[in-house]
């Protein structure tokens, strides 16, 4: 899957988009909060048990890329299962968002959507720490 997980306490948020979508970006930004790295840019989702498991391809260099400066070392955790996935598109402005969710390999997983503004890799992480 085009997209990048990030990871906090086990559980795995998937932040998906397309090139240039801020996927890296954000991640950094949760990374210096205290989330670790599953994989950028590629996701390799399976299924294990009633879990969607999300991983680096084995090809995949431990590291990370930020623009301007190329890529950037980081040790990977995973694989861990996916709590959720962000789709970096689409920007929610409703304070109370209805609840909505993504097919992947046949598992119902929370989708979310960009909070239009307020510390989202703050909010995430929260997000994450809750679940």
């Amino acid at each position: 899957m085009h997209a990048t997980t990030v990871a906090l306490n086990g559980r795995a948020l998937v932040l998906a988009g397309p090139s240039g979508s801020g996927k890296s970006s954000l991640a950094l930004e949760m990374m210096a909060l205290g989330a670790g790295l599953v994989a950028d840019d590629i996701t390799e989702l399976s299924t294990e048990g009633d879990d969607l498991i999300a991983q680096a391809p084995a090809t995949l260099p431990e590291a990370i890329e930020a623009r301007g400066l190329g890529l950037l070392k980081a040790d990977l955790v995973g694989p861990a299962p996916v709590l959720a996935a962000l789709d970096l598109t689409r920007r929610s402005a409703e304070r109370m968002p209805h609840a909505q969710n993504i097919l992947l390999l046949g598992h119902a997983i929370p989708l979310l959507h960009r909070p239009a503004s307020g510390p989202v890799p703050a909010m995430l992480l929260q997000y994450l720490k809750q679940k």
